[in-house]
């Protein structure tokens, strides 16, 4: 592995990879149907808390049941209060989504371009996960 201009680690065309038994292990938990969201959220997604900075996404009961309706259900309509971690939920299981699910398409929509990559939320799962997408890669090349 090489680090790029942004210090970032980044894996060299046709380097070849060995994977433990933990790392198909953790693989197999994420890309599970049923439970791998959440496996995914509550271990290897990162939110940015107001006091004790960045941590990993610990989701209340009722996120827990918001992110099983967006796994079980294609469409979906919640009543929820605002600050309630909904932008949190979606940007984490999303992110899931297109990891775990080749040759999707999603859409984010908002009011115009900027308040969507300006979430913070998203801004911080994108650069968290960018490690975990380069062994998915390279796991499955």
């Amino acid at each position: 592995m090489t680090k790029s201009l942004d210090g970032v680690l980044i894996k060299k065309a046709n380097q070849k990879e060995t994977f433990t038994q933990e790392h198909i292990t953790e693989l197999l938990n994420c890309t599970d149907p049923d439970t791998g969201y959440l496996y995914f959220m509550k271990n290897y997604f990162y939110i940015q808390h107001p006091v004790k900075g960045k941590i990993i996404f610990e989701p209340y009961e009722y996120q827990v049941k918001l992110l099983r309706s967006y796994n079980d259900h294609r469409f979906n309509i919640n009543m929820l209060p605002r600050q309630s971690g909904k932008t949190t939920c979606a940007a984490g299981y999303l992110l899931w989504y297109a990891m775990f699910n080749p040759d999707q398409t999603i859409l984010v929509a908002a009011q115009n371009i900027q308040d969507t990559l300006e979430t913070p939320t998203v801004k911080l799962a994108q650069t968290n996960t960018f490690m975990m997408g380069i062994f998915i890669n390279s796991f499955l090349m």
